[in-house]
């Protein structure tokens, strides 16, 4: 009978203790998505997250540039420090379902989501 017991208790630490992941808020949001936009002019914007990482892609024709590195994010606004550039690039967004404003200057950009 005490061997059950304390198998139950082993069961119930484990369910108690267990690793979670913390879904609530718009980083989560962010960061659980991958978004992209295409602008008028043939012209695209991509917003990647991986891990601790993020990659934002931006094309205009034959023009390619891709600003990546290690990225943190709160509620209102994450950073891509960008190590090859020696530079640290702050975003402003907004997530709102299946879109998300993302502002950088003053200048906004809306993004939709690539998958859900």
């Amino acid at each position: 009978m005490k061997k059950i017991v304390v198998l139950l208790c082993i069961m119930v630490a484990f369910v108690c203790c267990s690793c979670t992941v913390d879904t609530s808020g718009y980083s989560y949001e962010l960061t659980s998505k991958s978004w992209e936009a295409n602008l008028e002019g043939g012209g695209r914007v991509e917003l990647v997250f991986n891990d601790s990482n993020a990659t934002l892609t931006l094309e205009n024709r034959d023009l390619k540039k891709q600003i990546s590195g290690k990225c943190i994010a709160d509620e209102t606004s994450f950073v891509i420090f960008a190590s090859d550039l020696s530079y640290n690039y702050k975003f402003d967004y907004i997530p709102s379902g299946n879109t998300l404003e993302l502002t950088y200057n003053n200048m906004k950009i809306v993004l939709n989501s690539i998958n859900e």
